[in-house]
């Protein structure tokens, strides 16, 4: 049945230069789905889905296999997400998130590279017509016009306490004229 399948994750790195000259290295997603519900306890350990997926959690992590995702979107649908100030509270938010000792990673169109801070954001989705490649493939994977996914990798898996007293204080967060919603792997979807 489709549900018993994994949904692998794949990523991209990619190299460039933003308009003013800053080069950058932007690794990402390309997908971040949640593996199936129920986790992988409803499989003997002898499966091959659990194998699998237990062979890539060795390897890279558990959080690489169920991550958090947080759409953030404006208040209204016609306001865009990416606004200077948007832009502005995003960045501090995703900042914010990188500093949590829950977190393992953060993917997000704030933080595609650390040489690159506000104001180069800011002045970049200004222009996303005018957006290098990978920056523009990195628009299109990560947001629409009213929201952006924010990508976060616990240290833990979803039903580890650590990861959920993560999802509990992100459910909890209110950024100034900004809608978020958590969801992924077995996390209910509020």
């Amino acid at each position: 049945m489709g549900g018993d399948r994994p949904q692998y994750h794949a990523s991209q790195h990619r190299s460039g230069s933003v308009c003013d000259g800053t080069d950058f290295d932007l690794e990402f997603p390309l997908s971040a789905r949640p593996l199936w519900p129920g986790g992988l306890q409803h499989f003997a350990p002898e499966h091959p889905s659990r194998q699998g997926v237990e062979g890539l959690q060795q390897s890279f992590g558990i959080g690489e296999t169920v991550p958090i995702l947080l759409a953030v979107s404006s208040a209204t649908p016609q306001e865009p997400i990416l606004s200077s100030a948007h832009i502005a509270t995003l960045f501090q938010l995703v900042n914010e998130l990188k500093r949590d000792s829950r977190v393992a990673d953060v993917y997000s169109l704030f933080n595609l590279d650390p040489k690159l801070n506000l104001a180069v954001y800011q002045k970049l989705y200004q222009r996303p017509d005018q957006l290098p490649p990978p920056l523009a493939t990195a628009l299109k994977q990560l947001s629409s016009p009213s929201t952006t996914l924010i990508i976060l990798k616990s240290w833990t898996g979803s039903n580890n306490a650590d990861s959920q007293a993560l999802v509990e204080k992100l459910k909890g967060l209110s950024p100034a004229r900004l809608r978020l919603q958590v969801g992924g792997g077995r996390l209910p979807v509020n």
